[in-house]
């Protein structure tokens, strides 16, 4: 399987659970030998969305204490997140531009990145307090946000659809490979 036949792969997975793009799924309890993840730590929340850039950018706004990135559908590297960021561990928004787009960008106030491809992959951890999932979801699920962001006005001002509020998905309690 190629890369972006992969990237793909996992967005399918996704909708097939009922996550559609621009939602995001987040594996509360934590990953174990059951998980379906190649190399997933046995002590940390993942937070994972494919994004939809067809109708233009998009704004997610990243809560404190996330360490991820953002990839095009080549896994091609968009934008770190978190410690390693822009955002340096303290969250923030980062304003995600499709392929081609010469509209114009705000001067200031958002982490810009550019995609090479119209969907794009949002992977991102979060850690356990005191041993304890609870506090890291509940902030994920109060801060994090994905919003459409309308072409500027020449006044910069935004029109913006609802956002789209992570939806708790967990992992089947069994689950069987096939060949």
């Amino acid at each position: 399987m190629s890369k972006p036949e992969s990237a793909y792969a996992i967005r399918e997975g996704f909708h097939s659970i009922g996550a559609e793009d621009n939602s995001v799924v987040i594996f509360s309890e934590l990953m174990d030998s059951d998980s379906l993840f190649l190399t997933a730590n046995a002590d940390t929340i993942y937070t994972v969305a494919t994004l939809d850039l067809t109708k233009g950018p998009l704004v997610v706004e990243v809560p404190p204490k996330a360490l991820g990135t953002l990839n095009d559908m080549w896994f091609g590297w968009i934008i770190d997140i978190g410690a390693p960021g822009p955002d340096r561990g303290e969250g923030g928004k980062y304003l995600i531009l499709p392929p081609d787009y010469d509209g114009p960008v705000p001067d200031g106030g958002y982490f810009v990145g550019r995609s090479k491809t119209n969907h794009v992959l949002y992977a991102v951890r979060a850690f356990m307090e005191n041993n304890d999932t609870k506090p890291a979801v509940d902030l994920i699920k109060d801060k994090l946000t994905i919003t459409r962001r309308a072409p500027c006005s020449r006044h910069h001002s935004a029109i913006r659809v609802p956002a789209v509020k992570p939806t708790l998905h967990r992992r089947p309690s069994k689950t069987r490979m096939v060949p």
